[in-house]
């Protein structure tokens, strides 16, 4: 028996979607071929490879929605599955772990239907489900049920030597008392939530599902912004759950752009509410599945070029005969884009724009008596002066040894360095060997964003108009804050008011 391995949080997606109206009119949706890595001969471990770039939840919600609206929607695939980062894989030594997900007879009958008795080990970074995506599971009949797991760890070095545990709560007090020691910790932290809450009023686009505007302020990066606007106890509390992710530096990313994922984080703390989590029996690469099912989808088949006249636009992919449609909707990152896409001067200053995080996921077992069903968080390697170091490590389940671990890493270590850095980290914090290397994935270009003055000069108004602009539309996490529940809702909306007037799911 074969069970699945889930790495769910993370957002992305090489793929193309060709499109053709009943009215007669062509569409066209696209992504790019993987970029090219260095051969260097190392051992990825199992069902690892150099790009596992795949037609991810953005452009699969394009399609299915375009589908929903009459179009006949073919789809382009780089990679021979689809999914994207929303990956759930098979190990040969998993374990049955869906007594951590709380399902009643009804949803566990949906998911053997679906799935049968394979079961994914969910070891991904699930902040939160999302209502959006949870209404998206309803409608396609994908099984969904509470998970049952103990609070967030931030793991602390205090002294440098001796490491200290700390809920997600409790770090806030640690934060509170290194940010100001003469305040009592929990009138710090209530008053930094008084004035988040207050900053969310003064910039309601926090709230919406897309990146409106440039607002100089916003532009800040986020430390300075939290220290303007007088929650940096929030912010520091935040650090290691945000950057442990793959989510950017504080010192750099615009707050514009953290405060996407910042706000649902902290918006239950107002009613004292908890954010609702939830898991996928079958895995959340069941979505992808289920979503394409009925598409015409083109696996293997990354585009090598695109171009665009006032009728018609040309793709050419690996393996395909040329073809023409009417329109495009562009669903992989932008520099990915600009490779195979026939750019203008104005795409290229605006792709150009983009910056990266190089993220490195690495799931291996571990002995240690220090695991148990917890995700972990590095408070120490929050900052760019630890780059490379393990930032967060996930145990979703009791029953297991295998842990995935999330490093942001230089432009120049490999993956065996960043695997040594890593069984390193795992002996100073854990007291812990590494047993075996399962798999390591890489994202070069893992969570999109700008910096402060390209935000402040209007990035992301600029890419907004040009949504239509040469029969040409982009959807994916390059536009917005790079979560699961975020690209679904946006691409879903995108669709929804180009192509249809309709404004609430069909």
């Amino acid at each position: 028996m074969k069970f699945r391995l889930l790495l769910p949080a993370l957002v992305a997606s090489l793929s193309l979607f060709g499109i053709h109206a009943e009215e007669d009119e062509d569409l066209g949706f696209m992504g790019g071929p993987p970029e090219d890595s260095p051969d260097d001969g190392e051992d990825r471990g199992e069902g690892a490879s150099k790009n596992d770039w795949c037609c991810g939840i953005s452009g699969l919600t394009a399609a299915y929605n375009l589908q929903k609206l009459g179009y006949s929607v073919t789809v382009f695939e780089a990679e021979g599955r689809v999914g994207g980062k929303m990956e759930s894989l098979y190990l040969e030594n998993g374990v049955p772990a869906r007594d951590t997900v709380v399902m009643d007879e009804e949803t566990e009958a949906a998911a053997f239907e679906l799935c049968g008795d394979q079961s994914p080990t969910d070891l991904g970074a699930i902040i939160g489900t999302g209502d959006n995506l949870k209404a998206l599971a309803d409608e396609l009949g994908v099984p969904y049920a509470p998970l049952s797991w103990n609070l967030d760890n931030v793991i602390v070095q205090l002294d440098g030597e001796t490491t200290s545990r700390f809920t997600r709560d409790q770090f806030l007090g640690v934060s509170a008392l290194q940010i100001a020691p003469e305040e009592d910790p929990q009138v710090a932290i209530g008053a930094a939530f008084q004035a988040f809450y207050a900053t969310i009023e003064l910039f309601p686009e926090i709230a919406t599902p897309r990146i409106d505007g440039n607002d100089p302020e916003l532009a800040m990066p986020m430390t300075e912004f939290g220290e303007k606007y007088g929650f940096s106890v929030l912010v520091d509390g935040l650090r290691p759950v945000l950057v442990g992710y793959g989510y950017g530096y504080f010192e750099e990313t615009p707050a514009g752009i953290v405060l996407k994922l910042m706000y649902p984080i902290l918006l239950p703390a107002a009613t004292g509410s908890i954010i609702e989590v939830f898991g996928f029996p079958c895995g959340f690469q069941s979505i992808a599945e289920v979503m394409a099912q009925d598409m015409d989808v083109r696996l293997n088949a990354a585009v090598t070029s695109v171009e665009r006249d006032d009728n018609y636009v040309t793709v050419q992919a690996e393996g395909q005969p040329e073809e023409k449609f009417e329109q495009i909707v562009i669903s992989t990152t932008l520099d990915i884009a600009s490779t195979f896409l026939d750019i203008n001067d104005e795409e290229a200053e605006l792709f150009a724009q983009q910056r990266y995080n190089r993220i490195v996921a690495t799931v291996a077992n571990v002995e240690s008596d220090g695991t148990d069903q917890q995700i972990y968080f590095y408070a120490e390697q929050g900052f760019e002066v630890n780059i490379n170091h393990v930032n967060a490590v996930s145990q979703t389940y009791t029953n297991i040894t295998a842990e995935v671990a999330y490093q942001a890493v230089d432009e120049n270590i490999t993956l065996d360095q960043a695997f040594q850095v890593l069984a390193e980290d795992m002996a100073d914090y854990w007291q812990g060997s590494v047993d075996e290397l399962i798999l390591q994935r890489e994202w070069p270009n893992y969570f999109p964003t700008v910096s402060s003055q390209d935000f402040a000069d209007g990035f992301f108004d600029d890419m907004e108009s040009l949504q239509g602009i040469r029969n040409t539309y982009f959807v994916g996490s390059y536009l917005l804050f790079e979560n699961v529940p975020s690209a679904e809702q946006y691409a879903r909306d995108l669709i929804l008011r180009k192509f249809d007037n309709v404004t609430e799911r069909m």
